[in-house]
């Protein structure tokens, strides 16, 4: 009888070893569960929701708000629990698991950190400094002579810049084309940190549709007289180049020298 008593105790410990185990195993499968309900929870699995990494113990700042989701089901992730930010670290637990909505479709290639250890949170990448301003380009010529009535169609201007891609220029100014005169148009462009560029200017001048330009002879010079407004050229051919001069108006008086000049009012 004796001899029985110490096998009985040990068959009774045995399965008291059993017990415990499988109490054991089956609380952490049901815990290890978890981590697949949590965006990218593989990466960092346990150590999200526990201070230690193995899981068990203690929970972090996330696994105790992890534990008060529980309490509305077993879907705890949502767009709520996404929007705390349980480790105070500046970031929401959706942030830092890849998933800042909370719909459960984790971004691709997003980086994932803990949500519930403030000393690890996603990098933060500061953009550059742009203090570079945008270039303008005028597209044609910067000075335009239009015959009075005909169609204007600003040629536009050309923007560059170090950083930003897309800027258009803004242009301020009109041009009557059916009025005699001189019109500036005026380029400007700004990128996206407030960096303005240069000023651009295109003149246009509006010519009458139809001058006569009359010489006479004064003195020891020549007298230029000519109606309805428009510009003076000269050039040394009749083919061109073209003049301006600048500030000449009707009558221009101009000195005679041996040198051929034409003259045309545009």
């Amino acid at each position: 009888m004796s001899a029985f008593q110490p096998k009985k105790r040990a068959s009774y410990f045995y399965i008291l070893i059993l017990y415990w185990i499988g109490g054991s195993v089956s609380d952490i499968e049901a815990r290890s569960s978890y981590v697949n309900r949590i965006p990218n929870g593989s990466k960092n699995r346990c150590a999200n929701c526990h201070i230690r990494s193995s899981g068990g113990g203690p929970r972090n700042a996330f696994g105790l708000d992890v534990a008060t989701a529980l309490r509305q089901g077993p879907n705890f992730w949502s767009s709520i629990l996404a929007s705390l930010d349980s480790d105070g670290d500046g970031f929401t637990n959706g942030e830092e698991l890849g998933d800042a909505d909370g719909d459960g479709a984790p971004e691709a290639g997003a980086s994932v950190t803990l949500p519930g250890d403030s000393t690890d949170f996603p990098e933060i990448v500061q953009p550059p400094v742009d203090n570079e301003a945008p270039t303008i380009v005028l597209v044609g010529e910067e000075v335009i002579h239009l015959t009075q009535g005909s169609v204007f169609v600003d040629p536009g201007a050309l923007v560059s810049d170090n950083v930003d891609t897309a800027l258009v220029a803004s242009v301020s100014g009109t041009v009557q084309t059916d009025t005699v005169g001189t019109y500036t148009l005026t380029y400007t462009a700004t990128d996206e940190a407030g960096n303005q560029s240069l000023v651009m200017t295109r003149l246009i001048h509006v010519t009458p549709s139809s001058t006569t330009l009359h010489l006479r002879r004064e003195g020891t010079g020549l007298v230029l007289e000519w109606e309805h407004g428009g510009h003076l050229q000269w050039a040394p051919t009749p083919a061109g180049p073209w003049t301006l001069m600048e500030g000449a108006a009707s009558p221009h008086s101009i000195a005679i020298d041996l040198k051929p000049k034409f003259f045309r009012i545009r």
